[in-house]
């Protein structure tokens, strides 16, 4: 079992970083590791013990001369319970090293006048693990010595407990309220053992919930808490919002006090929906939220005659809302906290949109700036029939004439109607399964046609076609006349490479689909008049079925 997942044979770290070659200032080097052993007030409390995975990776920095020479990451072998030998690359001149687990590339240590802190982030939102916590959370932080070569590594979080109970079988997440920040950027000073945090208002908001939507099973539930910044400061738990699996959220006033310690667990206790207060929000989104949405309507229920309803968000960075409860995306993903207030009642939303999780559906009320557009290198063509057009329920591409030359010396036509999306986009091995909605000229006009779906980061150096099958990409099928064309980037590759090997992908160049090459038997009839190609949706799922129900495909 993973060294943060504990009771429960979950994955461990999401990021699926592999581990370093050595290059030419680094050197093959390997650590042995072991982690904090029970105490009587550790996390051991419970009866849990810590063990490594032949999965789990952790983050090595070297350094030198008091600066940091590399950050790199080592993978564990030779596991025997709480102890196990991590081996990656490392700098070849270095004589200290500090360790954090999981691995976690976007984590830093900086080294000023001989003092050593770490800077790293606890998100907002959690996945719930029935008897343990998010297993990529937990972190633990070791140091060494060249000469020592040993990571005893010691746990900086704490946990929040809370429990499920067995008649309570519809709750898709928990949130919380917080007089201290206990989520976000925090910096641990390693010298010294101190923690400081940025100040994040934002981390007083934070959530536990399934990535489905899916009812929790009733038990025990953990969440991961980063430490105070003085062992003495009093942490509030103020609100408990529990939301259920029919979008209602219920509110639990807790005012409990409490104290965190590093390694220390807190029981929150079982929740009572009996202590809930009447107000209510009644449609809560449930699970992950889907990028590429322009807008969410919140509603409310239980508040008094006369009643003031306040809606505000947490950050405004990913969603903003106004006096009547409209949530508008700003297109970025990341989480949004809505807090809805009445009667001295706070309700807690949270939208968790995430990078590469896609619902579009094209019509004039879903598309915003940051969605697909006709191929803007074609924009101004005089060979253009007509501009592109958004109907109630798609985007009406009109072709762009090309014209090309058989062997023969024969100029024949041919058309194109290329879609690309705009801003940045995503691709996450989380949700593997591409699916393009649309309605196929090859069916409506009996031409020929190539498909290619293309994508290129900003810098170029990921991307390319990706491998398609029989030019319709893994899957065809057809529901009420229109076609769904399915990539599965778990069996496709983009430029030679799956998705697998990067994991989440960020592409801010390109990121179309080139419907290109349209020409009838005859090559010589002229479709400008009468074709068109509608888009109705984009969408990402996390398997095959998941995409066929949503469709209702049956064959």
């Amino acid at each position: 079992m993973g060294a943060a997942a504990m009771l429960l044979a979950v994955s461990c770290a999401k990021e699926q970083a592999p581990v370093t070659e050595p290059a030419d200032n680094l050197v093959q080097k390997t650590f042995t590791a072991t982690t904090d052993m029970a105490t009587k007030t550790s996390l051991h409390t419970d009866g849990k013990s810590v063990n490594w995975s032949d999965r789990d990776k952790i983050s090595v920095f070297a350094i030198n001369e008091g600066a940091v020479a590399s950050h790199t990451a080592f993978a564990a072998e030779n596991i025997n319970g709480t102890t196990a030998d991590f081996t990656g690359a490392t700098d070849a001149e270095a004589t200290d090293f500090v360790a954090l687990y999981p691995y976690n590339s976007a984590a830093s240590v900086t080294v000023v006048d001989g003092v050593t802190t770490v800077k790293t982030t606890i998100p907002y939102t959690q996945k719930a693990v029935k008897g343990g916590f998010d297993p990529a959370l937990n972190l633990m932080l070791a140091t060494t010595t060249k000469e020592a070569n040993h990571f005893s590594f010691k746990n900086l979080c704490s946990l929040i407990k809370v429990i499920i109970p067995e008649d309570l079988t519809d709750v898709t997440a928990i949130s919380f309220r917080t007089r201290l920040a206990m989520t976000g950027t925090f910096t641990y000073n390693v010298t010294e053992g101190t923690v400081s945090k940025s100040n994040d208002n934002y981390g007083k908001s934070l959530t536990l919930a399934s990535e489905d939507g899916s009812a929790l099973e009733p038990g025990t539930y953990y969440i991961v808490a980063g430490p105070n910044p003085s062992t003495d400061a009093k942490q509030q738990i103020q609100s408990l919002s529990v939301t259920l699996s029919d979008g209602t959220v219920k509110t639990i006033i807790a005012q409990k006090d409490f104290t965190l310690k590093s390694n220390t667990i807190y029981n929150l206790g079982t929740v009572n929906l009996a202590n809930a207060k009447d107000f209510t929000v009644t449609n809560a989104p449930q699970g992950d939220f889907p990028m590429g949405v322009k807008s969410y309507q919140l509603t409310c229920a239980g508040a008094a005659d006369g009643s003031t309803i306040t809606y505000t968000s947490r950050s405004g960075k990913v969603a903003t809302v106004d006096a009547n409860g409209l949530v508008t995306f700003t297109g970025d993903p990341g989480n949004e906290f809505i807090h809805v207030k009445a009667d001295g009642v706070e309700a807690v939303v949270t939208f968790n949109v995430v990078k590469g999780y896609y619902k579009e559906v094209y019509n004039q009320e879903s598309l915003t700036d940051n969605q697909w557009y006709a191929k803007s290198a074609w924009a101004n063509s005089s060979h253009q029939a007509k501009a592109p057009e958004i109907t109630e329920s798609s985007l009406k591409i009109y072709p762009l004439l090309t014209v090309k030359q058989n062997d023969n010396g024969e100029n024949y036509n041919t058309y194109r109607c290329d879609m690309k999306k705009s801003g940045k986009s995503y691709l996450n091995i989380e949700y593997p399964i591409v699916c393009f909605h649309l309605e196929d000229v090859k069916d409506v006009y009996g031409v020929n046609r190539n498909i290619t779906f293309d994508v290129v980061e900003k810098d170029g150096g990921i991307g390319g076609p990706v491998q398609a099958n029989n030019n319709d990409g893994k899957y065809k099928y057809t529901v009420d006349g229109k076609k769904i064309l399915i990539y599965d980037l778990t069996q496709q590759t983009i430029g030679g490479k799956y998705l697998a090997d990067y994991g989440i992908i960020e592409f801010n160049k390109t990121f179309q689909l080139k419907y290109a090459d349209i020409n009838t038997a005859t090559k010589k009839t002229d479709l400008t008049a009468e074709l068109s190609l509608d888009f109705y949706g984009f969408h990402t799922f996390r398997t095959l079925e998941d995409a066929k129900a949503y469709f209702g495909i049956t064959e």
